[in-house]
């Protein structure tokens, strides 16, 4: 637990060298989630996709079976990076046509390599089987707005909001959304402002208050909230 509090550490300053000596250290025990993710995380700041690929081939034998899923989802994002897409994408099928949990864990894949056509798609389809599930209709929505298309990604996160008012990452991506469109800059920022209430620790949330008070010439707070997030997320 210590070295996975320490990789965690040294991966979030983007230190990955600085990470593997204690990375190394997990890996007396079989990993569980959390490690696994940590493994995903250095692999993916060296951009060393091929030895991720190498380090998962090593790993799987001796690994519990209840983290195949997100091993799979590991191999497919590398093979993506490699440029073998009929790999990847064949690695990532059964996610995407899994339960609720294997779904999202394959969007992330898709929206972390940009392929953002595709996160569309897969969003739409696994929406037809789950439409009461808001993380993938945020998935969908985000995946529209990285596409350029806006007033679709608003109706998916306005939809999202009428289900769950406090979807404090929704309030926040659609606030910020509309800051940087130079749009509807009231709502933005009541949007932004209730998202930082019921989420004071985010960084990205202080980012977004600050930029949306700059669009609406509010210099002093948005100096104020830029700096907080700075000093929130370096």
């Amino acid at each position: 637990e210590v070295a996975e509090e320490m990789a965690t550490v040294e991966l979030l300053d983007e230190r990955p060298d600085a990470a593997r000596a204690w990375l190394d250290r997990t890996l007396a025990q079989p990993l569980g989630q959390r490690g696994l993710a940590l493994w995903a995380e250095y692999f993916r700041l060296r951009e060393a996709w091929a030895e991720g690929l190498q380090w998962l081939a090593a790993r799987a034998a001796s690994e519990a079976a209840e983290h195949a899923q997100q091993r799979r989802a590991m191999e497919a994002e590398f093979s993506l990076a490699l440029g073998e897409e009929e790999r990847g994408m064949g690695v990532l099928a059964p996610l995407l046509a899994g339960d609720e949990d294997a779904v999202q864990a394959g969007l992330g894949v898709l929206q972390r390599r940009k392929l953002y056509a595709k996160a569309v798609d897969a969003s739409r389809a696994a929406l037809g089987r789950f439409p009461e599930n808001l993380e993938i209709r945020f998935a969908l929505a985000a995946a529209l707005e990285r596409r350029g298309a806006a007033e679709e990604a608003e109706k998916e996160f306005r939809a999202v909001l009428a289900k769950d008012p406090d979807n404090a990452p929704s309030l926040n991506y659609l606030g910020y959304m509309f800051a940087d469109r130079g749009e509807n800059l009231a709502e933005a920022k009541e949007m932004i402002e209730r998202a930082v209430a019921l989420d004071p620790t985010s960084g990205a949330f202080q980012d977004s208050l600050g930029w949306v008070c700059y669009r609406l010439g509010e210099l002093g707070l948005a100096e104020k909230h830029l700096t907080r997030a700075a000093a929130m997320e370096p």
